[in-house]
């Protein structure tokens, strides 16, 4: 499989519902179990990210062992800042400030905490196995099927069938 950067985002300021993201879930804050769920695939040649806006949630995510090497950009961590600008600030930060590049790309939003096992991994097998399934979303490459036999196989907006996770395929590495 092709490198991968698994990220958590969890901007500090929402509106909703305040500091939804830090919410105790079982004894541990909403955000880590999708920060956990990402260390449990032990994919090789993945790194896992929480994209944040907030020093405290880095904080907190350095507490549970989990590296935060950068916050998000202002721009990048508006009410109305898509995915894709995060995705972006993410890449560039990776390539300026650590040399590093990825060809996949994986969002677990910590709002839906509780995953089956497997869902990056099966994931990735279908970006990987079937390039004719690809659709183009602004500077993307990207699939979204029913193909796992589960109703939630892959989902890349993360609207309609479920907010549970997101794989990506990067035309350019990440």
């Amino acid at each position: 499989m092709g490198n991968l950067l698994i990220v958590v985002p969890a901007r500090g300021g929402s509106k909703g519902v305040p500091d939804k993201n830090i919410l105790d879930l079982n004894g541990k804050p909403l955000f880590v179990h999708s920060l956990d769920y990402a260390r449990r695939s032990r994919l090789r040649d993945s790194e896992v990210l929480l994209s944040t806006d907030s020093a405290e949630y880095a904080d907190i995510a350095e507490s549970f062992g989990y590296k935060v090497p950068f916050l998000r950009t202002p721009s990048a961590a508006r009410d109305e800042s898509t995915d894709l600008e995060f995705m972006l600030d993410a890449r560039e930060k990776y390539t300026t400030l650590l040399n590093q590049s990825f060809q996949y790309f994986a969002i677990l939003r910590p709002t839906s905490p509780m995953r089956p096992a497997g869902l990056i991994e099966k994931s990735l097998k279908i970006l990987e196995g079937e390039p004719q399934i690809d659709d183009h979303l602004n500077d993307f490459t990207t699939t979204s099927r029913l193909a796992l036999g589960e109703p939630n196989a892959v989902n890349v907006r993360g609207r309609g069938i479920s907010l549970q996770y997101e794989v990506v395929r990067m035309r350019e590495p990440l």
